[in-house]
């Protein structure tokens, strides 16, 4: 590359890099805002449990609130991590999350939207579920704590 050029980093290989969950959460704060990041492997590093996890599902799709979401990461299309055999959930939630920034890859607004809506919806089928359906902003946020512990992007 010659002086003056500009480059963007858009995969990132960090695998196998003894990588725990404080590494995670120091990436995250890296990459919160970052839009040139498509691709990153965090596959082989066994320190990063559920929480970890966790974390970088919140990177992708973090629906604590409705600005939280809008303002998750929509650039990566893809995140791989390891799957511990219970918590495959995670990593599903993290690929569907992933798969909707690849389908509104040239509007990271419309990926945000999309998920928001994906996070409504979820927020009024486990509302269904337990029978307790209200209206309200007071009860939505109620809901929409409750459904944090699930994530469904």
């Amino acid at each position: 590359m010659q002086q003056g050029e500009s480059s963007t980093l858009t995969t990132l290989d960090l695998h196998n890099n003894n990588i725990d969950d404080e590494g995670v959460a120091t990436l995250i704060d890296a990459l919160q805002s970052n839009a040139s990041l498509r691709n990153l492997d965090l596959r082989g590093n066994d320190g990063i449990s559920k929480q970890g996890q966790i974390l970088l599902l919140k990177l992708v799709c973090d629906i604590s609130s409705i600005k939280a979401t809008l303002q998750s990461n929509h650039f990566l299309k893809r995140l791989s991590v390891e799957i511990l055999d219970e918590d495959e959930e995670i990593q599903t939630h993290i690929y569907m999350a992933t798969e909707i920034n690849s389908e509104h890859e040239s509007s990271p607004e419309a990926a945000g939207r999309e998920k928001e809506l994906g996070a409504e919806l979820a927020t009024i089928n486990e509302a269904a579920e337990v029978g307790v359906l209200e209206i309200g902003s007071q009860s939505r946020s109620k809901k929409r704590r409750r459904a944090d512990n699930i994530i469904d992007c």
